[in-house]
């Protein structure tokens, strides 16, 4: 993970236990797919995950962007998601983040 990450934007995502935090492990995947970053864990750096803190300062941005996915849908303490979420928060981000 480490070489593939270097340099790149890094995605940096939760997978919680309601709607917004699957969106976002969502969001994470299509971003990756897309070219537009790579996403890596956060429990890891929480941890103190060495390999994974050297990802956190081989990528190309410093931490220059913050999504709070609730602020645009509303969090239910479910796991379905829409397509149609994982699109309008990807867009979001994509042009905030100008990825």
């Amino acid at each position: 993970m480490l070489k593939s990450a270097e340099h790149e934007n890094v995605i940096w995502v939760c997978d919680g236990a309601a709607n917004v935090g699957q969106v976002e492990q969502a969001t994470g995947v299509l971003l990756t797919n897309m070219d537009k970053g790579r996403m890596c864990c956060t429990t890891a750096v929480a941890a103190g995950s060495l390999r994974h803190m050297e990802i956190a300062e081989k990528a190309r941005k410093k931490i220059n962007y913050e999504i709070i996915i609730s602020k645009y849908l509303q969090k239910v303490p479910t796991l379905d998601i829409y397509n149609g979420d994982i699109k309008k928060i990807s867009e979001i981000i994509i042009k905030e983040a100008q990825l």
